[in-house]
Protein backbone atom coordinates (compact mmCIF):
# COMPACT_ATOMS: atom_id res chain seq x y z
CA UNK A 1 0.00 0.00 0.00
CA UNK A 2 1.76 3.01 -1.11
CA UNK A 3 1.71 6.12 1.97
CA UNK A 4 -0.30 9.79 1.61
CA UNK A 5 2.87 11.42 0.98
CA UNK A 6 3.44 9.56 -2.18
CA UNK A 7 0.43 10.42 -3.54
CA UNK A 8 0.83 13.14 -6.08
CA UNK A 9 -2.16 15.75 -6.50
CA UNK A 10 -3.17 18.95 -7.80
CA UNK A 11 -2.83 22.44 -6.26
CA UNK A 12 -3.68 25.94 -7.32
CA UNK A 13 -1.46 28.81 -5.97
CA UNK A 14 -1.87 32.60 -6.44
CA UNK A 15 0.39 35.68 -5.56
CA UNK A 16 0.01 39.37 -5.40
CA UNK A 17 2.99 41.42 -5.98
CA UNK A 18 3.15 44.74 -4.50
CA UNK A 19 3.32 47.05 -7.67
CA UNK A 20 -0.16 44.87 -8.03
CA UNK A 21 1.31 42.01 -10.24
CA UNK A 22 -1.17 39.27 -9.94
CA UNK A 23 0.81 35.40 -10.45
CA UNK A 24 -1.78 32.83 -10.66
CA UNK A 25 -0.79 29.07 -11.54
CA UNK A 26 -0.85 25.43 -11.03
CA UNK A 27 1.24 22.02 -10.22
CA UNK A 28 1.21 18.71 -9.21
CA UNK A 29 2.93 17.66 -5.66
CA UNK A 30 3.27 15.61 -3.01
CA UNK A 31 2.07 16.92 -0.22
CA UNK A 32 3.83 16.25 3.55
CA UNK A 33 2.18 18.67 6.21
CA UNK A 34 2.99 22.09 5.27
CA UNK A 35 5.20 21.34 2.67
CA UNK A 36 4.38 20.09 -1.58
CA UNK A 37 7.46 18.29 -2.90
CA UNK A 38 8.12 17.09 -6.68
CA UNK A 39 6.39 19.91 -8.45
CA UNK A 40 5.72 19.35 -11.83
CA UNK A 41 2.77 20.02 -15.00
CA UNK A 42 3.06 23.44 -13.90
CA UNK A 43 1.36 26.34 -14.97
CA UNK A 44 2.22 30.24 -14.57
CA UNK A 45 -0.36 32.75 -15.70
CA UNK A 46 0.94 36.87 -15.03
CA UNK A 47 -1.70 39.07 -15.12
CA UNK A 48 -4.04 36.52 -16.92
CA UNK A 49 -1.12 35.48 -19.26
CA UNK A 50 0.46 32.15 -20.26
CA UNK A 51 3.56 32.46 -18.62
CA UNK A 52 5.04 29.32 -20.41
CA UNK A 53 4.04 30.40 -24.25
CA UNK A 54 4.00 26.99 -25.36
CA UNK A 55 7.72 25.89 -23.88
CA UNK A 56 7.10 23.57 -20.19
CA UNK A 57 7.90 25.24 -17.01
CA UNK A 58 10.30 23.13 -14.37
CA UNK A 59 10.97 23.37 -10.77
CA UNK A 60 14.36 24.62 -9.35
CA UNK A 61 15.27 25.37 -6.14
CA UNK A 62 17.83 27.67 -4.25
CA UNK A 63 20.32 25.88 -2.63
CA UNK A 64 23.49 27.59 -0.70
CA UNK A 65 27.05 26.35 -1.04
CA UNK A 66 29.13 26.23 0.95
CA UNK A 67 30.87 29.47 0.76
CA UNK A 68 29.33 32.16 1.61
CA UNK A 69 26.85 34.28 -1.05
CA UNK A 70 27.22 31.80 -3.43
CA UNK A 71 23.76 29.91 -4.80
CA UNK A 72 22.83 27.40 -7.19
CA UNK A 73 19.93 25.98 -8.65
CA UNK A 74 19.11 22.64 -7.59
CA UNK A 75 16.29 19.86 -7.95
CA UNK A 76 13.96 19.84 -4.74
CA UNK A 77 11.85 22.75 -4.98
CA UNK A 78 9.17 22.99 -2.33
CA UNK A 79 6.28 24.99 -1.46
CA UNK A 80 4.50 25.14 1.42
CA UNK A 81 0.75 26.50 2.12
CA UNK A 82 1.75 29.29 4.22
CA UNK A 83 4.82 30.28 2.32
CA UNK A 84 7.44 29.84 5.45
CA UNK A 85 9.22 27.59 3.46
CA UNK A 86 8.53 28.02 0.15
CA UNK A 87 12.13 27.86 -1.85
CA UNK A 88 11.17 27.34 -6.02
CA UNK A 89 11.87 28.72 -9.24
CA UNK A 90 9.23 27.97 -11.73
CA UNK A 91 10.95 28.39 -14.81
CA UNK A 92 12.40 27.40 -18.82
CA UNK A 93 12.92 24.12 -19.02
CA UNK A 94 16.64 25.02 -19.92
CA UNK A 95 18.05 26.55 -16.72
CA UNK A 96 21.39 27.99 -18.60
CA UNK A 97 18.73 29.81 -20.66
CA UNK A 98 16.32 31.14 -18.58
CA UNK A 99 13.99 33.76 -20.13
CA UNK A 100 10.97 33.73 -17.97
CA UNK A 101 10.52 32.63 -14.57
CA UNK A 102 8.59 32.54 -11.10
CA UNK A 103 9.96 32.35 -7.32
CA UNK A 104 9.71 32.68 -3.69
CA UNK A 105 12.55 32.11 -1.96
CA UNK A 106 14.74 32.15 0.97
CA UNK A 107 18.20 33.80 -0.53
CA UNK A 108 19.30 34.69 3.26
CA UNK A 109 21.34 31.31 4.51
CA UNK A 110 19.41 31.59 7.90
CA UNK A 111 16.02 32.65 6.97
CA UNK A 112 13.15 29.83 7.06
CA UNK A 113 10.68 32.51 5.73
CA UNK A 114 10.64 32.91 2.15
CA UNK A 115 12.71 36.44 1.71
CA UNK A 116 12.06 37.09 -1.38
CA UNK A 117 9.50 37.05 -4.47
CA UNK A 118 11.04 37.61 -7.96
CA UNK A 119 8.93 37.43 -11.26
CA UNK A 120 10.98 37.98 -14.52
CA UNK A 121 9.16 37.99 -18.15
CA UNK A 122 11.41 38.69 -21.25
CA UNK A 123 11.27 42.31 -20.70
CA UNK A 124 10.27 43.20 -17.22
CA UNK A 125 11.28 42.36 -13.85
CA UNK A 126 9.61 42.51 -10.37
CA UNK A 127 11.24 41.76 -7.11
CA UNK A 128 9.27 41.69 -3.68
CA UNK A 129 11.63 42.13 -0.38
CA UNK A 130 8.69 41.72 2.32
CA UNK A 131 9.23 38.87 4.11
CA UNK A 132 6.28 39.59 6.24
CA UNK A 133 4.03 40.64 2.90
CA UNK A 134 5.20 37.25 0.70
CA UNK A 135 3.28 35.54 3.31
CA UNK A 136 0.25 37.33 3.49
CA UNK A 137 0.07 37.77 -0.37
CA UNK A 138 0.80 34.26 -0.63
CA UNK A 139 -1.69 31.43 -0.97
CA UNK A 140 -1.96 27.67 -2.05
CA UNK A 141 -4.52 25.39 -2.00
CA UNK A 142 -5.51 21.77 -3.23
CA UNK A 143 -7.80 22.02 -6.16
CA UNK A 144 -10.80 20.58 -6.77
CA UNK A 145 -10.08 17.56 -9.22
CA UNK A 146 -11.66 14.67 -9.37
CA UNK A 147 -10.42 11.13 -8.64
CA UNK A 148 -10.36 9.01 -11.26
CA UNK A 149 -12.46 6.85 -9.34
CA UNK A 150 -15.39 9.30 -9.00
CA UNK A 151 -15.08 9.56 -12.58
CA UNK A 152 -16.21 5.40 -12.86
CA UNK A 153 -19.11 5.77 -10.61
CA UNK A 154 -20.85 8.85 -12.09
CA UNK A 155 -20.44 6.71 -15.16
CA UNK A 156 -21.89 3.62 -13.16
CA UNK A 157 -24.53 6.30 -11.58
CA UNK A 158 -25.87 7.69 -15.06
CA UNK A 159 -25.57 4.15 -16.67
CA UNK A 160 -27.90 2.81 -13.73
CA UNK A 161 -30.36 6.49 -14.01
CA UNK A 162 -30.31 4.96 -17.87
CA UNK A 163 -31.15 1.71 -17.28
CA UNK A 164 -34.22 2.67 -14.80
CA UNK A 165 -35.38 5.12 -17.36
CA UNK A 166 -35.33 2.39 -20.49
CA UNK A 167 -37.22 -0.16 -17.92
CA UNK A 168 -40.18 2.30 -16.82
CA UNK A 169 -40.19 3.40 -20.78
CA UNK A 170 -40.90 -0.52 -21.94
CA UNK A 171 -43.36 -0.69 -18.49
CA UNK A 172 -45.42 2.21 -19.38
Amino acid sequence: MASAAAHAEAYSFTYSMLDGTAVTGTFNGSPNGNLVSGLNHISVYVNGINMTRGSPLEAYSYNNLAEPGIIVWGHNAVASFDASLNNFILADSDAYNVSRYFSISPLNRFSTIADSTDLRLINSFHRDRDPAGIAARWSLSVSAVPEPETYGMLLAGLGLIGFAARRNAKSV
